[in-house]
């Protein structure tokens, strides 16, 4: 049974010549249990409030997928200790993505939990390090933590830093196809 969430989706990277960065987006996604796991979902969303990706996070006990499609389209696997690659769409073009987990790790539970990837990225030749963490909340753990039980004061609608993933995505993208 899918369950209404909230988000709290924290990531930080450091690619090579560059400085750190961190982005942050509290959301309201889906939970829903599976034979393996879980599975979330969310959606990003411009401005306007036009979806512009959906982002689905599969959770088995040795791995978690995260899946993107829409004006970013990916899928990355994270298992800890080994390399998966694919591919990274972005509207400049497709990417070659390397990644290896340092850490994967999870605990999800009816009312929530949490979610943690450390990993090597390596996305069109630009290397970094990169850490995900999320923060799964329902209704009612909200209602339960909070004096007055109001879920919206801790997850406000779509607040989200630049994303220096995405950036440098984007550059690399344009380097690639000659852009730059």
């Amino acid at each position: 049974m899918k369950k209404l969430v909230w988000l709290t989706v924290h990531g930080e990277q450091k690619y090579e010549g560059m400085s750190a960065d961190s982005s942050e987006l509290r959301v309201r996604g889906t939970m829903e249990e599976t034979r393996d796991g879980y599975l979330l979902r969310y959606e990003e969303t411009d401005g306007d409030g036009k979806v512009t990706t959906v982002t689905r996070l599969a959770l088995a006990p040795d791995c978690i997928i995260l899946t993107r499609t829409g004006e970013v389209t990916s899928e990355m696997v994270f298992e800890a200790g080994k390399e998966h690659t694919s591919f990274y769409a972005v509207p400049y073009g497709t990417l070659p993505i390397s990644v290896k987990a340092e850490s994967v790790k999870w605990k999800i539970e009816e009312t929530g939990g949490m979610l943690a990837l450390r990993y090597a990225i390596n996305i069109g030749g630009q290397r970094g390090e990169c850490a995900l963490r999320v923060r799964v909340r329902t209704e009612e753990e909200l209602e339960r933590g909070l004096p007055g039980g109001s879920p919206l004061f801790y997850a406000p609608k779509n607040r989200r830093t630049k994303n220096a993933e995405e950036r440098n995505i984007a550059a690399s993208a344009q380097r690639a196809a000659g852009m730059v």
